[in-house]
């Protein structure tokens, strides 16, 4: 068997990616292509629901502090070897009884949260007796690009403080490609490492899906179902309105989801989609400057070594010719704007709701007076 392990990066499509392949399994079997259940993280999953979030967990140093291990109620040394055992079974049997010449594993925690080589060589043990054969793919997205991206996730996550320019550690270990995928390609080896730029310009057919299953040598994906619109984006003064209700509307109320906040961001993805002016917001040009002066030798190297690119670029979209008008703040004026917005949101669900609950009881007395 083959097996393609798609490692990220974070804010590269991942989710897209895998809701396709969960929604297709039965499509991708008759192709002769496995995407795994016992990887998934639970039934009932609160990370991410369709990503092989037990892979990256199996292969991480036992950290009760990591997010992905607290979701997998992973507290002490104990409980980590537990899910090592049981995950090292499930998956064997499932690899064992499938009739697929071709898996597929998908988790963008790999290239986010696997930092040393002993934990990436940990996942290399857990796959190879399966395979003859392991491609690493990992799509690479410009870094103040990404940078954003990431704080914008942060802020939906529940995050309260406001954005700021991350450490040299985590610059390192996060946004210097050049750095993580050299580990990658130490322990899987040069021709097993797939490298793909996330600009429409550099991908295959101009779109994510068209260039992830012509990665696969999927012929023809006209019988498959295609992702629906994931993770939408919040405009500037949405994502701030959101940062500053975090504080007091918490994403988590007693270990559970709060509703209330769930109903917020529903209605706030409305505004930014529907109402907003459509202001996303940026690193001022200075900033991105001085941010991506961070990467100028990482990413050549990248474009050379692994994409063969005789100039030494990257990225075909480069931020020196973008409009880089920084946000600025959130006024008091936008501020009553969206929340007369929520407002008007929340008495139109109440009065769908009643009207649903008047239309059930009507036609309940109905159904008694006809039997009557």
């Amino acid at each position: 068997m083959k097996a393609y392990l798609h490692i990220g990066t974070e804010k590269t499509g991942t989710t897209a990616i895998q809701y396709f392949l969960v929604s297709n399994r039965k499509y991708l079997l008759e192709d002769g292509f496995l995407y795994p259940h016992s990887p998934e993280e639970t039934k009932e999953p609160k990370l991410a629901p369709f990503a092989h979030t037990k892979i990256a967990a199996f292969s991480m140093k036992a950290n009760p502090l990591q997010d992905i291990h607290k979701y997998l109620q992973i507290t002490n040394a104990e409980n980590f070897l537990k899910l090592q055992n049981n995950f090292q079974n499930e998956l064997a049997q499932e690899l064992n009884q499938t009739k697929a010449t071709t898996v597929v594993f998908s988790n963008e925690h790999c290239s986010s949260r696997l930092f040393l080589k002993e934990e990436i060589e940990r996942l290399k043990k857990l796959l190879e007796p399966f395979f003859e054969e392991i491609k690493i793919i990992i799509y690479l997205r410009r870094q103040d690009k990404f940078l954003l991206s990431t704080y914008s996730t942060s802020v939906i996550g529940g995050h309260t403080k406001p954005f700021e320019l991350p450490s040299k550690k985590n610059i390192e270990q996060r946004y210097d490609y050049w750095n993580i995928l050299k580990k990658w390609e130490s322990v899987f080896g040069r021709e097993n490492v797939i490298v793909r730029i996330f600009e429409r310009e550099q991908m295959f057919g101009g779109d994510l899906l068209s260039d992830f299953t012509n990665l696969l040598k999927i012929d023809s994906i006209q019988k498959y179902k295609t992702a629906k619109t994931l993770n939408e984006s919040l405009d500037a003064d949405s994502l701030e309105y959101l940062r500053l209700i975090n504080h007091y509307v918490p994403r988590f109320i007693d270990n559970d989801i709060n509703q209330n906040r769930v109903k917020i961001l529903h209605a706030l993805r409305n505004y930014s989609k529907y109402y907003s002016n459509k202001n996303y917001s940026s690193m001022p040009k200075e900033m991105v400057e001085n941010f991506m002066l961070n990467f100028d030798e990482s990413n050549r190297q990248v474009a050379n070594y692994f994409l063969n690119c005789s100039d030494g670029k990257l990225f075909k979209n480069d931020f020196h010719s973008e409009d880089n008008s920084s946000y600025t703040k959130l006024t008091i004026k936008k501020a009553f704007e969206i929340t007369t917005y929520l407002l008007k949101d929340r008495i139109k669900q109440m009065y769908q709701h009643a009207n649903r609950k008047l239309e059930l009881s009507f036609s309940s007395k109905c159904s008694v007076a006809v039997c009557a």
